[in-house]
């Protein structure tokens, strides 16, 4: 008897032993996703193929009550990834995803291409090209400034010590960075989550060559008054300095009542440029309304980090409103700008 208990208390101190091996082995390898040293096997993926299938387990891993929409691109995007890590990183957002929704909600996946140019490239620490951009969208619960900041760090959670290692997102953000990538988050509190994974295209440097047909020559200065609504201080100086350069006159606020206190002390503004989802209770869409009421027929535009598909989700645009998706070059402000101000004068 005390030799069949023996026995027993080593296996089972042989199967603790063993499960914590496990989970250090686990561990290791995320600490060395996120510092940028793990082993990948790149290969060429097609992403519109990789998200559908990936799909039906995905669907397993969620509670019914979360509907999962795709919006995939028309034409094949090619990256050159690790797949097996790229599949764990979109594991990854959509466990957080379905944390962040225990009341149900919609999850959305899309994928589209992107240039980046050499602005946005040097500020992103990667290269100039074309990127293919796969976002993952929740309507869940948001996160406030200080968790958003750090959503990226080792060990950082608010799910608890029993729920993770805290892990998961700075394991996504390693294998990104390590592939030549980009990832961004935008989050607010009540509305939702979109994650945005940069891959570059595989064979993007035989392709992306400049289009010597531009619809603007971006050297031309601009002339008007542009009514700047921002509620990301630094992103607000930096859009101010940068149009005010190209010859517009700036006028910057950080909500929609400090906007409106803009509109009635101002007879002359030609554009409203405006965040879609901001502080104070009143929304981009909300400002639009205020500035059409006060200045028919002026052009306004709505940015945001959240994909087109998640702010129509929400119902916060009408139909035929364009959305300049953050995060955005300069070049492509300069244009759309221009372009708005040019058509409706």
């Amino acid at each position: 008897m005390v030799e069949a208990d023996i026995s027993n208390d080593a296996r089972e101190c042989l199967s603790i032993a063993i499960k914590s091996t496990k989970r250090g082995a686990d561990l290791t390898h995320r600490l060395l996703a996120f510092s940028r040293k793990q082993t990948l096997k790149p290969r060429v993926v097609e992403v519109n193929e990789l998200v559908r299938n990936m799909i039906p387990m995905l669907r397993r891993t969620i509670d019914e009550s979360i509907e999962i929409e795709t919006h995939l691109m028309e034409k094949e995007a090619f990256v050159k990834v690790d797949m097996n890590e790229l599949e764990n990183s979109l594991l990854n957002l959509t466990v957080n995803a379905r944390d962040a929704m225990p009341d149900g909600g919609h999850l959305i996946f899309e994928v589209e291409e992107v240039e980046v140019k050499k602005t946005k490239a040097r500020e992103r620490e990667i290269e100039p090209g074309k990127y293919v951009v796969i976002s993952v969208s929740d309507s869940g619960s948001g996160m406030p400034p200080e968790v958003r900041g750090r959503v990226f760090e080792p060990f950082f959670s608010t799910k608890g010590v029993e729920r993770g290692t805290g892990l998961g997102l700075s394991m996504v953000f390693g294998f990104v960075k390590q592939s030549g990538g980009h990832i961004v988050v935008y989050s607010e509190v009540g509305k939702g989550t979109t994650f945005k994974l940069y891959l570059k295209t595989s064979g993007a440097e035989k392709k992306s060559r400049p289009d010597k047909k531009t619809t603007m020559d971006l050297k031309v200065k601009g002339t008007g008054t542009i009514l700047l609504v921002e509620d990301d201080e630094g992103v607000r100086q930096f859009i101010t300095r940068a149009l005010s350069v190209k010859g517009y006159t700036v006028l910057d606020v950080g909500d929609g009542p400090s906007a409106v206190l803009i509109m009635e002390g101002n007879k002359n503004i030609d554009l409203l440029l405006t965040d879609v989802v901001l502080p104070k209770g009143m929304s981009g869409p909300e400002i639009g309304k205020e500035f059409e009421k006060r200045y028919p027929g002026k052009p306004v535009i709505y940015s945001s980090g959240y994909t087109g598909k998640a702010i129509e989700r929400n119902g916060v645009l009408k139909e035929g409103e364009e959305l300049l998706s953050k995060p955005y070059d300069l070049e492509v402000l300069f244009e759309w700008v221009q372009a708005s101000i040019r058509k409706k004068t």
